[in-house]
């Protein structure tokens, strides 16, 4: 009788150990995605790049919404997941690129993220060379809290110049 017994107890933990073994098989036994993950981000930037978001809107959106998905499934270290929404929202993203693309979208210039203003209002002269600040002497810019308004030091009175020692009585 003992016998079963333990046979039951070692196929009840069997089966234990398989079911939480199997839910976490996936995040063990999965690599990350971490290639796709940049591909996808890549893909993300270049559609940003041909004003996507403006000519193909849907697309876009949907590249987003994915990216978004994989990132979160990525956070929670389930990479199979993770690495099948970054498909997905690659495969927008490029669709997206594609139809802005089509609807003669143009390519902005990858390394100037914030072009400069053109209206003349930046700090370059009219020959292209940089305006050369004037400085200001230190002697003309006043400490705030040497005499905060509305706390007027006594005449002749001086701060303590180190930690003071306080009495208290005896109770």
């Amino acid at each position: 009788m003992d016998d079963s017994r333990l046979k039951r107890s070692f196929l009840a933990l069997g089966l234990v150990l398989g079911l939480v073994g199997s839910g976490t098989s996936c995040t063990i036994l999965t690599t990350r995605p971490v290639q796709d993950m940049s591909d996808t981000a890549a893909a993300i930037r270049a559609a940003r790049e041909v004003q996507a978001e403006v000519l193909s809107p849907e697309y876009y959106r949907q590249a987003n919404e994915w990216f978004a998905k994989a990132r979160r499934e990525y956070k929670f270290r389930n990479f199979h997941e993770a690495k099948e929404y970054s498909s997905k929202a690659r495969r927008y993203a490029e669709q997206a690129e594609f139809e802005a693309i089509r609807a003669n979208g143009t390519r902005a210039d990858p390394f100037i993220e914030n072009p400069p203003p053109t209206d003349g209002a930046d700090a370059t002269s009219s020959d292209g060379s940089f305006a050369t600040p004037t400085p200001v002497p230190a002697e003309s810019f006043t400490d705030p809290f040497a005499n905060p308004p509305g706390s007027q030091a006594p005449s002749g009175a001086t701060a303590p110049s180190g930690p003071t020692k306080i009495e208290v009585p005896a109770p």
